[in-house]
C-alpha cells in the first residue's frame, strides 16, 4: 500500500459526487514535451476570449489530459462558467464529467503533479476503484505573476469508470 503522509505535499485522496460542469476550452493533441508551451499561448488567449465577451468564470482555470500513447496527449486549458460561450476555430465548449470524482490536493510546485496523479491512480486500484480516461486539474492558486509555483495549491481530478 502506498504512503500518504499526511502534511507532505499530497492530502489524502477521496470521492465526492459532482454535478458536470460546463467549461469553455482550447483544445489541441501534440507530443507530451509540447504541453507547457501549450500552456503558456492557449490560457492567455482563452482568458482575452471570455473577456472580449464577458464571459465570467465561476470557478479556477481548469488543465485537461487525456494520454492518447506515449507519443501523443490531449491536453486543453478551460474555465468554468456558467452560460454558453460564443466558439472560434479554437475555443469550444465542453462539460467536465459528473459522478463519482476522485481527488487529491498538491500544494507547491507544478513539478509534484506527475507523483500526485501516480499516487492517485495507485489509490483508485488499492480502492477497488477503476479510473476513468480523462483527467483533469484545478489551479486553485496558480503560479504568482512571476511564475513562483512554490505556493501553489492544484486539485487533481479522476473520474471513476
Amino acid at each position: 500500500m502506498a504512503e500518504y503522509r499526511m502534511g507532505s505535499a499530497f492530502n489524502e485522496p477521496r470521492v465526492a459526487m459532482r454535478r458536470p460542469q460546463p467549461v469553455s476550452l482550447i483544445r489541441e493533441t501534440m507530443n507530451p514535451a509540447n504541453v507547457p508551451a501549450f500552456y503558456a499561448v492557449a490560457f492567455p488567449e482563452l482568458a482575452a476570449w471570455l473577456n472580449e465577451h464577458r464571459i465570467a468564470v465561476s470557478g479556477p482555470p481548469l488543465t485537461l489530459s487525456h494520454v492518447a500513447s506515449p507519443q501523443l496527449v490531449e491536453a486543453a486549458v478551460a474555465y468554468p462558467v456558467a452560460q454558453v460561450v460564443p466558439t472560434s476555430r479554437r475555443i469550444t465548449n465542453g462539460t467536465l464529467p459528473g459522478g463519482p470524482i476522485a481527488s487529491m490536493t498538491v500544494s507547491g510546485s507544478h513539478a509534484l503533479l506527475p507523483e500526485g496523479f501516480q499516487r492517485l491512480r495507485a489509490w483508485l486500484g488499492e480502492n477497488g476503484y477503476a479510473p476513468g480516461l480523462i483527467t483533469w486539474t484545478n489551479l486553485v492558486r496558480p503560479p504568482d505573476p512571476t511564475g513562483d509555483q512554490s505556493a501553489c495549491i492544484t486539485e487533481i481530478c479522476w473520474p471513476i469508470a
